[in-house]
């Protein structure tokens, strides 16, 4: 959502994408045409290297549980059993929330070219 909200400020980084200004890349979805196919290709590599390399779970496990990666995750606490299921339940109903979100960002987008209700 705040990825989305700072592009549609006018808000971008400075440098560019190859040969393709990011001043020039527009915001929402129209973004996803503009980027040049190799920076999508990066974007898809990085998220393959990070599922096949890094992040591994548990054997025996629930899912989800990436406490046997290399890299720094789990439970940054001692939580008992029953707090581990509460919090994990609550990442997954603000996981959902936040789909729903982006989701109805989307949608809005699409409809009338403006993400935002409140914007005119």
């Amino acid at each position: 959502f705040l990825g989305y909200l700072t592009t549609w400020s006018g808000v971008r980084l400075p440098g560019s994408l190859g040969d393709v200004p990011m001043a020039d890349i527009p915001a929402g979805h129209a973004a996803v045409f503009k980027v040049p196919p190799f920076g999508l290709l990066q974007i898809l590599l990085l998220c393959a290297v990070l599922e096949l390399g890094f992040w591994k779970q548990a054997e025996g496990s629930f899912p989800g549980d990436f406490s046997a990666s290399p890299l720094p995750v789990g439970w940054f606490a001692d939580y008992s059993e029953e707090q581990k299921y509460d919090l994990r339940g609550k990442e997954l109903n603000q996981g959902r929330a936040a789909m729903m979100g982006i989701l109805g960002l989307m949608v809005h987008e699409q409809l009338n070219g403006k993400p935002f209700i409140f914007w005119g």
